[in-house]
């Protein structure tokens, strides 16, 4: 048996974003610079809340603008309303950030 991966691709302009399905709801969106034929950037996302909030639980390289996630989401992520990642705050504690989409 032959198991097909489906990708969700979206064309942001100056990047390219590819996601393809890991484990139940996650997925690993690729960041394709134009020009350049090797993604440099990757993002674990995870669809929680039915699909309507994007959880960026992890990445490698540069984060995309929320003006990017806004633009790729009607293509990648349909049902998304917001997102929500953790960032370092000045003490170095982690804190929740959720942005509408």
């Amino acid at each position: 048996m032959t198991d097909t991966l489906v990708l969700r691709e979206a064309d942001l302009g100056d990047v390219r974003l590819a996601a393809s399905p890991l484990s139940g709801s996650a997925h690993l969106v690729r960041v394709l610079t134009k020009g350049s034929t090797q993604y440099d950037r990757m993002i674990a996302v995870v669809e929680e809340e039915g699909g309507a909030m994007l959880h960026l639980v992890g990445w490698v390289g540069r984060p995309l603008l929320l003006s990017q996630w806004r633009r790729a989401a009607a293509e990648l992520f349909p049902k998304a309303r917001a997102v929500r990642f953790e960032r370092r705050g000045e003490g170095g504690d982690l804190r929740a950030a959720v942005l509408p989409l």
